[in-house]
């Protein structure tokens, strides 16, 4: 059996991802769940850890879903990119 390499580095890139982010009283908060069936802000789960957020793989479906969330939060999130 024969195998053979690709040349170049072999470095681990992680693809891009984003994240919904808020500060409320000097903390930085991300969207760890969200549950759109629920009553009005009882479906919305916060986090202080990045690595706990729930992230998306496009961009497009972190605007919909920041979109979505304003009705409850009053205002959009900010959108982040992660790489976790």
């Amino acid at each position: 059996m024969y195998c053979a390499t690709l040349p170049g580095p072999t470095i681990y890139r992680p693809m891009t991802r984003y994240a919904l982010k808020t500060t409320r009283e000097g903390n930085a908060f991300y969207l760890a769940a969200y549950y759109e069936k629920l009553p009005a802000n009882n479906g919305i789960y916060l986090t202080l850890k990045a690595e706990d957020a729930c992230s998306y793989v496009t961009i497009e479906k972190a605007c919909q879903v920041a979109r979505m969330l304003e009705d409850s939060m009053g205002y959009v999130p900010s959108i982040v990119e992660v790489s976790y």
